[in-house]
């Protein structure tokens, strides 16, 4: 690879190279880099005359990036951008954990517990991003850790299981008062609470338990369970929901259970983290705190 590196060229004209395409001006590049718009100029005439081509054009719209000038362009963008992230990377502070999580595990599960876990580890410092996506098994340099929800048998082996969803439906005590659920086949006339676009949930769950004459197509659809669950709390319908996602509602009274029936979906959520030396102090603390407040529901939930 050493021969390679003979082949580079002048890193300085480089950076005025990129940032006078990037601008579409000589003078704002000049701005930016803290230098004079001849600096620039002489610059990229130092890497044309390297590369023996021209790279931009001057037009009387200003500067226009040739072919070559447009390939060279491209490469630096995705270059310096890779070589920011990894800076930002490498100057995080040593006590940051940065996880990415679902949305819905996030407002629902993390967010009530979080004060716990700033108590218990105040030296940690816990930075949150929500993200829609769920595949996040290939922890990348922004992110320390990822939280997964996906199928059970479609997660790699390094993915430590935290739970599985167990789904039930749910209402709110008025609406369960107002429409006298005494069966599922009852749900037949009431508002179904999709959280998903696909309604499999609801599917799922009434053929397991051999119920087939429920229009499931019908209802109120959501992209995400939290809106379900906040639709059902205002007696909306009845929402198929992962019962984990739902134990405070539940146990303030704000939701109950029509039925007692539940199905585990073969969805469960899942623990991700980044292998760096450096963050494995504060990951494990994470770690640790997690299956506690797991076993903690778990331990309530049977007792209740």
């Amino acid at each position: 690879m050493s021969w390679r590196r003979k082949n580079l060229p002048p890193l300085k004209a480089l950076r005025a190279f990129e940032a006078a395409a990037r601008h579409g001006s000589f003078t704002e590049a000049a701005t930016e880099l803290f230098v004079t718009q001849g600096a620039i100029s002489r610059q990229v005439k130092t890497l044309e005359d390297f590369f023996n081509c021209q790279l931009f054009k001057r037009t009387s719209r200003g500067l226009q990036l040739t072919p070559s000038g447009s390939d060279l362009f491209q490469t630096l963008s995705e270059s310096f951008d890779a070589i920011c992230r990894t800076t930002d990377y490498l100057l995080q502070p040593r006590n940051q954990l940065n996880v990415v999580v679902p949305p819905t595990f996030s407002v629902k599960w993390l967010l009530p517990r979080l004060a716990k876990f700033q108590q218990l580890q105040p030296d940690v410092e816990l930075s949150l991003t929500t993200m829609w996506e769920q595949h996040h098994y290939d922890v990348q340099h922004e992110f320390q850790a990822a939280i997964v929800n996906d199928a059970i048998v479609e997660v790699p082996n390094h993915a430590i299981s935290l739970f599985k969803e167990t789904m039930a439906p749910v209402c709110s005590p008025a609406f369960l008062a107002k429409h006298q659920l005494n069966n599922i086949n009852g749900l037949s006339i009431v508002n179904l609470l999709h959280p998903t676009r696909d309604k499999t949930d609801w599917t799922n769950w009434l053929n397991a338990n051999h119920v087939n004459n429920i229009d499931t197509d019908s209802g109120l659809v959501f992209d995400a369970m939290e809106l379900a669950i906040n639709a059902a709390v205002r007696g909306h319908g009845v929402a198929m929901v992962d019962l984990t996602m739902v134990q405070e509602e539940l146990e303030l009274g704000y939701l109950v259970k029509p039925f007692a029936e539940s199905l585990e979906n073969g969805i469960g959520y899942f623990l991700v983290h980044s292998s760096e030396q450096r963050f494995q102090q504060q990951i494990e603390a994470f770690k640790n705190w997690l299956f506690a407040e797991i076993a903690l529901d778990q331990q309530n939930t049977s007792s209740a």
